[in-house]
Formats: C-alpha cells, sequence, structure tokens
C-alpha cells in the first residue's frame, strides 16, 4: 500500500521531503570551525566583508539603526540617505559626496583586528580571495595583497569623469577633496568621481568574474560584518558547494533568504557567530592556534600606522603653513594661525619618534571588556594618534562648502 502511494505521488510529480544532510561540523561553533578546518586541510577559503568589519575603526556601517551611515546624512540635507550615492545627485549637489569623501578617505583610520586577520589568513596560505563591500582600503592597509581581495564596490584606487569618461589618478581627487573643492574634469568640465560603484552603475568586472571562480572552489565560507542585503553581493553565498560550511559573523542573523539556516534539523553547515565581531576572528585565530601571531601582527600594524599617520599630519600642517606665508595680505590673523599650524606641525613631527614603539590598540577601536586577553597587545581607546590627529585637525581643518553652500567642518560621527 505504501509503495503504491509512492508511486501515484511520483507519477504526479510530488517530491518526497529528503533527509537533511548529514553535519559537516562537529559542532556548530568556533571548536568545531577549527576542527574542520584541520581536518580538511582548509586552503582555499573564501571572505565575504561587509560595513561591520570596519566599524571599530570608528567607520560607522551603513544601517545600524541611529548609529549607521544612512541614519546619520541628515545634515547633508539629502532627498533620502541613498542619494549620496546616486550619479544624477553627484551632478547636480557634488559637496555632499565629497564632503563625505573627504572623511572616509583612506589614510584616516587602522585596519581592525579583522583586517589583520585575513592577512594572517593569507600568510598562512589559505585565503584564496576576500570580496569586499567597502570602499574604505582597509583590507590594503592591513597588508593584504591586491590580488588577494576584490572591491566589489568599487574604491578610491582609481577616479573617472561621469561625463566624458577621461581618467584621473586618485591624488588628484584627494588633493581637490581635501582643499574642498569638487574635483572636474579638464576637458568637459564633468564630476570627476572614485572608482566608487554608484546605485545604477555596473559592479566591476573583476568582481563579476570572480565570482564564478573562487566561490565554486570555496572550501570555507567566512561572511563577515555584512547585512547581506545589496545584490548581487548578497546572493555569492549560495554559489558555494553544499558541504561547504558557511561562518556568519555578525551583531545579528542574516541571510535567511539565502538559505542560510543557523537552528534545527536543516542545520548541517552554516554556523552562527554573534557578538563582538573583532572578538570573534580573534576566537577564531585562537582555536586555530595563531591567536599570538595575531596579536603580534596587530601590534605591528598598529605602530606603523601611527608613525605613517602622524608623519602625514605633519606634512600636511607644514604645507598649510606655507600656504599661509606666502599669501601676499598677511594679517594678524593670518600670523595666529600660522603660529597655531606651526605648533601643531612640531607636536605631530615630535610625536612620531614616540608612535612607532607605543603598545597601543588601533586608534579607534575598542577592544571588548570581557576580551581581557586582548589587554596585553592593545591600551585605552584614545591613543596617541587620536590625540595628535586632533590636534592636528583642530588647528588646521579648513571650512569646507556643505550641500547649502555654507561653512561647516567636515566630520562624520559614527554616534
Amino acid at each position: 500500500m505504501a509503495q503504491n502511494l509512492i508511486d501515484l505521488f511520483s507519477a504526479l510529480g510530488v517530491r518526497q521531503p529528503e533527509d537533511p544532510p548529514e553535519p559537516v561540523l562537529s559542532s556548530f561553533d568556533v571548536k568545531g570551525i577549527a576542527q574542520y578546518v584541520k581536518d580538511k586541510d582548509v586552503k582555499d577559503v573564501v571572505v565575504m566583508l561587509g560595513a561591520g568589519a570596519s566599524v571599530a575603526a570608528g567607520i560607522p556601517d551603513f544601517r545600524s539603526p541611529g548609529t549607521g551611515l544612512y541614519d546619520n546624512l541628515q545634515k547633508y540635507d539629502l532627498p533620502s540617505p541613498q542619494h549620496i550615492f546616486s550619479i544624477d545627485y553627484l551632478e547636480e549637489r557634488p559637496e555632499a559626496f565629497f564632503t563625505l569623501a573627504r572623511e572616509l578617505w583612506p589614510g584616516k583610520y587602522c585596519a581592525t583586528t579583522a583586517h589583520v586577520f585575513l592577512k594572517l589568513l593569507h600568510d598562512k596560505n589559505m585565503l584564496r580571495r576576500c570580496y569586499t563591500q567597502n570602499i574604505d582600503g582597509l583590507e590594503g592597509l592591513a597588508g593584504l595583497p591586491s590580488e588577494k581581495y576584490i572591491a566589489a564596490h568599487g574604491n578610491f584606487d582609481n577616479a573617472g569623469c561621469i561625463k566624458c569618461g577621461k581618467e584621473f589618478s586618485p591624488q588628484f581627487v584627494k588633493m581637490h577633496v581635501m582643499d574642498s573643492l569638487v574635483p572636474r574634469c579638464d576637458s568637459c568640465e564633468g564630476v570627476v568621481k572614485p572608482g566608487i560603484v554608484f546605485f545604477g552603475e555596473s559592479m566591476p568586472n573583476r568582481f563579476l568574474r570572480g565570482i564564478t571562480q573562487d566561490f565554486p572552489a570555496c572550501d570555507l565560507l567566512l561572511i563577515i560584518g555584512t547585512s547581506l542585503a545589496v545584490e548581487p553581493f548578497a546572493s555569492s553565498c549560495m554559489r558555494v558547494d553544499k558541504a561547504v560550511p558557511r561562518v556568519l559573523i555578525n551583531n545579528e542573523q542574516v541571510g535567511l533568504s539565502h538559505g542560510l539556516c543557523f537552528e534545527g534539523e536543516a542545520q548541517y553547515r552554516d554556523v552562527f557567530l554573534g557578538g563582538d565581531l573583532q572578538h570573534n576572528c580573534l576566537q577564531i585565530a585562537e582555536a586555530l592556534g595563531f591567536k599570538d601571531e595575531l596579536l603580534r601582527l596587530k601590534k605591528k600594524h598598529d605602530s606603523a600606522f601611527l608613525a605613517t599617520n602622524a608623519e602625514e599630519h605633519a606634512a600636511e600642517a607644514m604645507h598649510k603653513l606655507k600656504a599661509v606665508e606666502d599669501a601676499p595680505d598677511s594679517t594678524a590673523t593670518d600670523t595666529a594661525a600660522s603660529a597655531s599650524i606651526a605648533s601643531s606641525a612640531n607636536a605631530v613631527s615630535n610625536a612620531t619618534g614616540g608612535a612607532a614603539s607605543a603598545n597601543v590598540a588601533t586608534p579607534t577601536e575598542k577592544v571588548p571588556v570581557s576580551n581581557a586577553t586582548d589587554t596585553a597587545a592593545s591600551a585605552d581607546a584614545e591613543s596617541p594618534a587620536k590625540t595628535v590627529s586632533n590636534a592636528t585637525d583642530t588647528a588646521t581643518s579648513p571650512k569646507v562648502l556643505s550641500p547649502k553652500g555654507e561653512g561647516s567642518e567636515a566630520t562624520l560621527s559614527p554616534s
């Protein structure tokens, strides 16, 4: 009788429910991930990186209520937050985007533990590729070779005119942006935009090619700090083989519409690690046996960043000092400004020597209290670099054109 029903359902095209696959992990936690890596000799890790990985550096993500970038764009008087990445709006009122770009320009923020963790995976010959949604360039700053990461939404590494397509160097755009000017094409007067993908623009060819090659070859997928809300990036997590574990390291569970499953009998390969993202990356490193290496690499990176950052601030301050001194009509105000800039430049320059040896954390990265093991390689979030940077910025930050054309400081607070 039972067989007759099975035959009938089969003839009608009704498929029998399949038994859930056997779990590919010994446990759905850090320990299970580490055991899988060791048992399978994992060598082709693919990482999907989102804005959550950079929040600890002081860069806000996009969608967190209250603190996200989209919730903090009211000062630009936009029709909607997404308009700041609209080509049409860029042509109409470019000041809004370039004021934001001035704040987000690479070099102002230090790579986080999560970024340095990716560099360590590369050093261990375990990383196949990192696909990042971020435009902050912290992957490269952490030391990851350019061939090892793909900026799905572009970054500041190139630039071009949005009208005629003429290419420009990133330095050309940076020079204008830092002087609070809109970079324009010398051929057609069109706006020159960094290579960031705006809404409606095509994804980079390297991304479109890469996902067809890297994801099928992946033997472990790490999804770090992304809401998986933007296509075609989000659905890339479905491209890995069905036997490949997918680990979501994020504040909240996402990706359920893309087949990720974190509970019940249907869970057989997906792992959710909630809570502090940086701490979770450190925990994975510890379970794999190279936590100490990660801490040493992070400390080395922080020291190099502090030294470089201080030198750049000193050079910028001296450049502005020279501009003030060369002005034909030097007033008492100019003299006071000159003295203030010189003082800041000297303070930064003097701090440079000590910065390189300082045993501190990322200038803005906050280490969770529960993560006591980080204490040896970390200090208070208010580091010398932040103090030096603030001293320089206070004296030298020029007024910039707001979207309404008024003078305002170019700042973007994550809170």
